[in-house]
């Protein structure tokens, strides 16, 4: 199978010092050579009865590793392609399904990622029901520093903070809306499941706004026009933000619409959801009676 890129987080699966020289050396091969594709083999992992996420959990330790043997092989291509404003790349590896015990893996189980600050990488491993696995890469500008799985779901850390404008121009800073409760939707105007909770999101702000709610909705990859006719076409009164780029979404690890967060007073993530509004009022209403810390982190 082809990749773009050497993606090794299988190469944490070998087992032995001279698997990794293998890879060593063939990483050097195609850098040598100028070459940018070449086969990656993905050995079956031994399992026994661990679950899904206890097996990915062995290829973790690989990753510095995989830094020292492969990253020499990726700079400088990829640095000189973003200063061009060229696409990195993207990967595809496909696992056929008898490289896994069960033959077949549950989808949305698990998902990785890697941030590399010096190459802006992303690599993100799903699993799919079926046969096949990917993984895929992703190549950007603005990477958010910091996360290491959506698994954690931000949940307790720190919002990254941001400003955005409204599709008239007006810009939104969070970091003004300091000790304030907020809740931040990533929604388009495609998506239908993201159309079809903006009313309920709208009837909370109407009920809790006077006591210190503050709801941004963030569009997200579409252009001004389509946000502001989105916007005069309803009557909603939260604020609706454009995350054009988009880097905010990015920053906040949203893969799936509609992605709501909940950020409490004292600017940090306490609640996340996508796909639904289960919870979402009861983690707001949490937050706006939790008692408020008497010295804000200065960001809020």
């Amino acid at each position: 199978m082809k990749a773009v890129l050497l993606l090794a987080f299988a190469a944490a699966a070998f087992a032995n010092d001279s698997a990794m020289e293998m890879l060593h050396r063939t990483a050097e091969t195609y850098r040598k050579s100028g070459k940018i594709e070449f086969n990656v083999t993905i050995q079956k992992l031994e399992s026994g009865g661990e679950k899904v996420s206890e097996r990915f959990a062995v290829l973790r330790p690989g990753f510095a590793q995989i830094d020292q043997h492969v990253g020499s092989a990726q700079i400088a291509r990829e640095e000189r392609y973003i200063q061009q404003g060229r696409p990195v790349a993207i990967v595809i590896v496909r696992v056929t399904r008898d490289q896994w015990p069960e033959g077949t893996l549950p989808g949305a189980q698990f998902a990785m990622y890697r941030i590399d600050q010096k190459t802006f990488q992303v690599y993100k491993v799903s699993t799919y029901a079926g046969n096949t696995t990917e993984i895929d890469f992703y190549g950007g500008e603005s990477p958010a520093a910091g996360m290491k799985a959506e698994g954690v779901s931000m949940i307790g850390m720190e919002a990254p903070d941001f400003t955005l404008s409204d599709p008239f121009g007006k810009p939104v800073h969070l970091r003004d809306l300091r000790g304030k409760v907020v809740v931040v939707d990533f929604w388009a105007t495609w998506c239908g499941p993201c159309r079809a909770l903006m009313p309920h999101i709208q009837k909370m702000h109407e009920q809790l706004a006077s006591k210190g709610l503050e709801i941004l909705g963030l569009d997200v990859g579409e252009d001004a026009a389509t946000v502001a006719k989105f916007a005069k076409e309803q009557s909603y009164t939260f604020r609706l933000l454009r995350d054009g780029e988009p880097e905010v979404t990015s920053r906040y690890f949203v893969q799936a619409y509609p992605t709501t967060f909940v950020i409490g007073r004292a600017g940090r993530i306490v609640f996340r959801d996508t796909g639904s509004d289960t919870g979402l009022q009861t983690a707001v209403e949490k937050a706006l009676t939790a008692s408020v810390p008497p010295d804000l982190p200065a960001r809020w």
